[in-house]
């Protein structure tokens, strides 16, 4: 019974703040002491990942024919997907799969193996694809963070 009521109040937060960030909310900057950035949303006309040129696309709800033909051009299909069904452009990532310490290693996250302790050291692989919903723990810095679910 907790469990459930539990997952129902993490769901709503996530609804809500997936609602926030479909706005182009601004990245975090420096939020650690090394300088590097924690969770990032991405926002439209997002620079390309340093790690491997890659540019994800990003759409205004509903998308305009403009950002449709961006996102077919970048070999993307636009669905709906998350908890708001909102459209979001799939794409295949460049490193997908590749091994990974971080997400500076990545266009995308650094996915911590599902039998890896949080804050144990571990080593990842590259996500997949854009977009990224469902329960997943990421490598920072050679470690596992606690496991984060988004839909």
């Amino acid at each position: 019974m907790w469990w459930t009521f539990f997952r129902t109040v993490a769901l709503a937060l996530t609804a809500i703040a997936l609602t926030f960030a479909a706005g182009g909310c601004a990245e975090r900057s420096g939020d650690r002491p090394d300088g590097s950035q924690g969770l990032q949303v991405s926002r439209r006309g997002a620079a390309p990942s340093p790690a491997t040129g890659f540019e994800r696309i990003t759409l205004s709800q509903p998308p305009t024919e403009a950002e449709t033909r961006a996102c077919a051009d970048a070999d993307g299909d636009v669905v709906r997907a998350g908890l708001l069904g909102q459209f979001h452009c799939r794409q295949a990532l460049p490193d997908a799969g590749r091994a990974c310490t971080g997400r500076q290693d990545c266009a995308g996250e650094c996915l911590a193996p599902d039998t890896a302790p949080p804050g144990a050291p571990a080593a990842g692989a590259c996500q997949a694809q854009t977009p990224l919903f469902g329960c997943y723990s990421v490598i920072e810095d050679g470690r596992a963070t606690p496991p984060l679910c988004v839909d």
